[in-house]
């Protein structure tokens, strides 16, 4: 069993339960505001449309950051005790990197004085590292290596030895044929 990945995947779900928790608290705000703007923008004061949209669009977000925070905490939890395949751990970094770097970023240098922005980033941030934790190293974790094709292919080649002892124990096949095939499997 992969530790940290169990870990990682366990506070991924942690923080996906608290975004969940934002993204309907500043729908709830919203929802509130407009109803007390008796559903018309009209005649507002700006300063009260600006809340609404910021209220509308950190509900978006938060709800966005924990679905994906969700689905890495089900990955990481469903594959803590099988070995890691390097191009389903590269695309999950991709998708986590192109998260950090095109929705977090502008987050920190642009939005980082409002103090509603600033915890959406520090809980995205709390999010990237939560991946780190669970994410391999480049050659995989320590005790479980990336897969291989040889680690593929000599599965394949049990399953086939397998099944042809399973023949050669019904009297389907002879010994001798039995022998030629274990050659060909082998090569």
């Amino acid at each position: 069993m992969i530790k940290r990945r169990l870990v990682g995947g366990i506070l991924s779900l942690v923080v996906a339960c608290w975004e969940l928790f934002m993204a309907c608290y500043y729908y709830q705000g919203y929802h509130r505001l407009y109803l007390w703007m008796d559903g018309s923008t009209t005649d507002v004061e700006p300063s009260l449309i600006s809340m609404l949209k910021t209220y509308k669009g950190l509900s978006i977000l938060y709800s966005f950051h924990a679905v994906l925070a969700l689905v890495v905490g089900i990955i990481f939890l469903a594959t803590c005790k099988k070995q890691p395949v390097k191009w389903f751990e590269y695309t999950l970094f991709g998708v986590m990197f192109v998260h950090f770097v095109f929705v977090m970023m502008p987050g920190i240098f642009d939005r980082a004085s409002n103090a509603d922005t600033g915890l959406l980033v520090f809980t995205a941030i709390i999010q990237f590292f939560c991946y780190l934790l669970g994410a391999p190293g480049a050659k995989g974790f320590k005790d479980f290596p990336f897969k291989s094709k040889e680690d593929a292919h000599s599965e394949k080649s049990l399953d086939k030895l397998t099944k042809l002892k399973e023949l050669l124990d019904s009297g389907a096949i002879t010994q001798e044929e039995f022998d030629q095939e274990k050659k060909k499997i082998w090569k």
